[in-house]
């Protein structure tokens, strides 16, 4: 059976099959296999014993999956299955599958048998590692086209592999300068600050005023009053573009010992007491990571943008 088409990088067509073969090449796949097979053993293990999801429960995840993919009606489900050589049973299969593995102990994956390969490839299709994989060697094949490296015509002999992943990251690094990491940080300072805050949730608006009160006022312990009154509270650190975009407002320009609470919480009732703020350098390694990551991001998304066709749907909308 031809492997179905996922891409168009020049005058090349990549298909799925070349996804999955270049992943492997990469050794990611090898992960994503060890873990299914973990999966797989837990869910026969379940079946076994008897044990299966109800359809409640697999039509809410079915529902879960396609809502994440923006497939809202069946025929947009079914043509975004259908670019991949799949069908809606493949979907309910698997995804019975993965609820079913949640109903055993967790086991060690047996080694997969020949059979199993056909399981092993349809749950590899519809995971949400594979938009990562195929996105991955289109970033790669864009690269090519840029430089204008690609061949045009696919050699079942030649493996081109292992020159597109040499190219991509010489092509990365080269992009990482001490320049180019202070522009980027001047540009998004406000996401890279280090924001360290307790975090209380209350059941009423007057309960969390009087918190707030208390804590401003009286100098009470945050963690103290909520605890007092039964409320959780947890202490959460992070980068601020990393915390829930709703505290964002009222932490951007909030100070260590302010208590605050934000304007838009998700539909909770929150109260933010902060606790430390650290401006963000370039001595510090997680913000250099996060830097270089982005840089990279942005460069080979514009080169895919430029060089690359999609021929099936690989975006995440949540």
């Amino acid at each position: 059976m031809t492997s179905p088409s996922a891409f168009q990088g020049g005058l090349r067509v990549f298909t799925v099959d070349d996804i999955l073969s270049a992943a492997e090449w990469r050794g990611v796949l090898a992960d994503f296999r060890t873990d299914w097979s973990r999966r797989l053993t837990s869910a026969r293990t379940a079946e076994a014993e008897g044990l299966a999801p109800d359809a409640a429960a697999i039509e809410a995840a079915t529902d879960a999956f396609r809502y994440a993919r923006d497939l809202v009606s069946a025929d947009e489900c079914d043509r975004w299955l259908g670019d991949r050589g799949l069908t809606f049973e493949d979907l309910t299969a698997s995804v019975t599958r993965r609820l079913q593995a949640e109903m055993s102990d967790p086991v060690e994956g047996c080694e997969p048998e020949a059979d199993d390969e056909p399981i092993f490839l349809l749950d590899a299709l519809l995971a949400d590692e594979f938009t990562v994989w195929a996105r991955d060697l289109a970033w790669r094949v864009a690269l090519a086209c840029e430089e204008k490296t690609l061949p045009s015509d696919p050699n079942p002999e030649i493996e081109i592999w292992p020159e597109l992943e040499e190219r991509f990251v010489s092509a990365g690094a080269a992009l990482i300068t001490p320049d180019r990491r202070k522009r980027e940080l001047a540009a998004q300072r406000l996401r890279f600050l280090r924001v360290t805050v307790e975090v209380a949730e209350f059941d009423s608006d007057p309960a969390a005023r009087e918190a707030v009160l208390c804590a401003r006022e009286a100098g009470s312990s945050l963690a103290g009053i909520a605890g007092v009154n039964g409320f959780p509270c947890q202490t959460v650190a992070g980068f601020l573009g990393d915390l829930p975009e709703g505290w964002r407002p009222a932490l951007i320009s909030a100070r260590p010992g302010d208590v605050v609470r934000p304007p838009d919480a998700d539909g909770g009732i929150i109260v933010l007491n902060v606790l430390n703020r650290q401006e963000p350098a370039l001595d510090d390694v997680a913000v250099c990571e996060r830097l270089d990551t982005e840089l990279r991001d942005r460069h080979f998304s514009e080169l895919e943008s430029r060089h690359i066709r999609w021929l099936i749907n690989v975006e995440l909308t949540s």
